[in-house]
């Protein structure tokens, strides 16, 4: 699998080396071989908020999206089409220069899923809980590569069994 890395939002900071290699340890770990790309793009709470209202329906800024293209089952309802994708933060995240890191294979290869991550509002929440920014962060990217997955966290149970999983990856990729 293809991932790439984009920041084009300006509200926190990111460090796309870092992330993509988060993001190539935790796929490793939990032995994804899907082909295809997988896009990582930071938004800022504007923009995250368009695509929650958009596809989720939910007017308000979000921590993370994540939407899977391949067919496969994911934890997400009334998931769009390869064709209603939101194309404009795709297009925007990838012509970001200095700010867009592609990991391994071909540019060429079809756009399995895209995960979109608002920074600022994993800075306010570490904020508030006197947390890590960097820390939580990586969590929304694991976090997010889990609801790509298919992992849902709905019920106290759901919440439970994702945070198990998140911190199991955070740990096994702490020096990736």
């Amino acid at each position: 699998m293809v991932v790439t890395v984009a920041n084009p939002q300006d509200e926190a900071s990111v460090s796309v080396r870092q992330v993509a290699r988060l993001a190539r340890c935790a796929i490793t770990r939990l032995r994804i071989t899907t082909a295809g790309t997988l896009a990582i793009t930071f938004l800022d709470a504007a923009a995250i908020r368009r695509l929650n209202k958009q596809f989720l329906q939910h007017d308000r800024p979000t921590d993370v999206l994540s939407f899977r293209y391949d067919g496969a089952p994911t934890g997400l309802p009334g998931l769009p089409s390869q064709q209603n994708v939101d194309r404009q933060a795709r297009n925007r995240s990838q012509r970001a220069s200095g700010q867009y890191v592609r990991i391994a294979g071909s540019q060429h290869r079809q756009v399995v899923g895209e995960i979109f991550i608002a920074p600022s509002q994993a800075r306010a929440y570490a904020r508030t809980h006197h947390l890590s920014y960097q820390e939580e962060l990586n969590r929304y990217v694991v976090h997010g590569l889990l609801h790509w997955m298919g992992e849902e966290d709905r019920t106290k149970q759901q919440q439970a069994r994702m945070r198990r999983l998140e911190n199991r990856l955070l740990r096994q990729c702490r020096n990736a």
